[in-house]
């Protein structure tokens, strides 16, 4: 029996059938590739939100003080002749913990003064740390550690801050610890940072998406509206004593 060949108009009808039937197996793949791409950001920064947010936990807890809300303090940005002014209690929070001796006692280097380290977290503009053009924020960590944070304090209590805290800060060292983040109106948070009225407790909140790390912002503009209920954390200061400083 002879076979008869196809004829080109045949081939392009069959390639046409074939076309037709796999665009729908096409599409779906490359949804389900987007999809998984969407999944797999999703969850990373998820991570990412639980590291920094679990970081922020272990500095601030073993604190006595935070500083004042609308306190503005001055932090080094990466180039180090160039400082930034914070606002304390709206996008950054600053917490002084007291420092112990290798056999647990405080470190005092005179009579009724306590050694303290400080620990600042700001969201700022990437381009206040770089200078670099960005839309996009960034948490820097600040530490200072050193002989302007040996504080008088109360003589019935070690702990008990009994003078004003330095509000320069430039001679600390300053870290960015998260990247790409963004503002947003938030249901719950107004500020990514906020202390109770004794600033025994400090609230944050931090809401993971595919695309970065959301942080709240009423004054910034911003399309995105997050309930962020879920994401609210709360840390009591371990050493807090109540001062009007």
């Amino acid at each position: 029996m002879k076979h008869k060949a196809m004829t080109l108009m045949e081939a392009l009808i069959v390639a046409v059938i074939i076309a037709i039937v796999a665009l729908p197996t096409i599409d779906l793949m490359a949804k389900m590739i987007i999809s998984e791409d969407t999944f797999n950001n999703d969850i990373n920064s998820k991570e990412y939100k639980t590291a920094v947010t679990e970081k922020l936990i272990a500095i601030i807890m073993p604190g006595d003080y935070l500083y004042k809300t609308n306190t503005s303090i001055t932090i080094p940005a990466k180039d180090s002749s160039t400082s930034v002014n914070v606002t304390i209690g709206a996008q950054a929070v600053a917490v002084l913990t007291p420092k112990f001796n290798s056999d647990g006692t405080l470190n005092m280097p005179s009579t009724n003064i306590t050694s303290y380290k400080g620990t600042a977290f700001s969201i700022i503009p990437e381009s206040a740390w770089n200078g670099v053009s960005s839309s996009k924020y960034v948490l820097v960590e600040t530490v200072l550690d050193d002989t302007s944070l040996n504080l008088a304090i109360d003589p019935n209590d070690s702990l008990k801050i009994n003078t004003d805290p330095p509000i320069d800060w430039s001679q600390g060292k300053s870290f960015v610890i998260a990247t790409n983040l963004k503002p947003a109106t938030f249901t719950n948070q107004s500020a990514a940072f906020s202390s109770n009225t004794e600033r025994s407790s400090l609230q944050f909140a931090f809401v993971p998406k595919a695309d970065g790390l959301y942080f709240p912002d009423s004054q910034l503009n911003s399309a995105q509206t997050i309930d962020d209920s879920v994401y609210i954390t709360s840390v009591n200061l371990r050493n807090w004593r109540e001062t009007t400083y």
